[in-house]
């Protein structure tokens, strides 16, 4: 079942005993910050995973191409983008003030434009993370209580539960992003269901479920949503060609497998909850899970 916690006017959503004793205690600390409402109509579709800010990561190369993105986005349907840029230690260093500062200047060029765009990075896994959040250089989406964060590409890495309860108790809930491109995850999808369990959310890309990054990777994220195990949908957009903007297409395909209502939650009701940092109530995964625990799960054993 899942609780929900409150500590000085913040809200906390999790299944962990643990998390709720810990937030309890005198000196918890909290990550404070809030950006604007999204749009009240829950109809809207969102995407919480983009790379439109030009230049500073692998994602849209100059402002010609992001406002492109942009257009491409809205004639999707799209309606609130998140800029999500990487920040990776030791290649993409961005920090909350640059990337506000390109933020800012794609709403002046958007000229009000839809779509609204949104603050957020996808963020990796790294040792100084929980410094660099509490410092205030690494955003969380929209300010609020969510944190868009990156799993390396061929492991989930000992010690991401000490790590995913150390964020909680920070007042941030992770929101995985694309572990169906995760090599290991691909083999062990399951991986994913001691996370959950601890009130992680999971986000797969469109384009895999639509099945064009080949057929390894639309499998895996069919597992995910049949399990039960993805609670949004986002694009994940890096450029106008290959890696385009707009959710329509991986909407189609993951309703083939959930149903229409549940896919467009995905992109809609859920999404919203997550810009204005509210609970987000998630069913339990139906995949069989290894181990013993349901929470604490030991990453290390897993990727011998």
């Amino acid at each position: 079942m899942t609780v929900t916690v409150t500590r000085d006017g913040k809200i906390f959503r999790s299944r962990s005993p643990v998390l709720h004793a810990a937030l309890a205690m005198p000196g918890a600390i909290c990550y404070s910050g809030r950006g604007p409402d999204p749009p009240e109509d829950s109809g809207g579709v969102i995407d919480l995973h983009s790379h439109i800010l030009p230049g500073i990561d692998d994602g849209a190369r100059d402002w010609d191409e992001t406002l492109r993105m942009c257009r491409m986005a809205a004639e999707d349907g799209v309606k609130t983008l998140a800029a999500t840029p990487h920040i990776v230690e030791g290649l993409y260093l961005n920090e909350t003030p640059q990337i506000v500062d390109r933020l800012d200047e794609l709403r002046h060029r958007l000229g009000g434009a839809a779509p609204e765009v949104i603050l957020g990075a996808e963020v990796r896994v790294s040792a100084n993370l929980l410094e660099r959040l509490a410092t205030g250089a690494i955003p969380t989406l929209n300010g609020r209580s969510y944190l868009l964060l990156e799993l390396p590409y061929d492991i989930v890495p000992p010690g991401l539960d000490r790590l995913i309860f150390q964020l909680q108790v920070q007042g941030v809930t992770p929101i995985i992003a694309n572990p169906e491109r995760n090599l290991r995850i691909q083999q062990h999808p399951d991986l994913l269901a001691p996370l959950i369990h601890c009130g992680v959310l999971v986000q797969i890309t469109a384009m895999s479920i639509a099945g064009e990054f080949g057929e390894r990777v639309r499998a895996c994220s069919e597992t995910i949503l049949q399990g039960r195990m993805a609670h949004l949908l986002a694009s994940d957009a890096h450029n106008a060609a290959k890696r385009p903007p707009g959710l329509s297409r991986g909407v189609e395909a993951a309703a083939k497998l959930i149903g229409r209502e549940a896919a467009k939650a995905m992109v809609s009701e859920t999404p919203r909850r997550v810009l204005e940092g509210l609970p987000v109530e998630i069913p339990a995964p139906v995949i069989e899970e290894k181990g013993t625990s349901r929470c604490w799960w030991f990453f290390g054993k897993g990727n011998e």
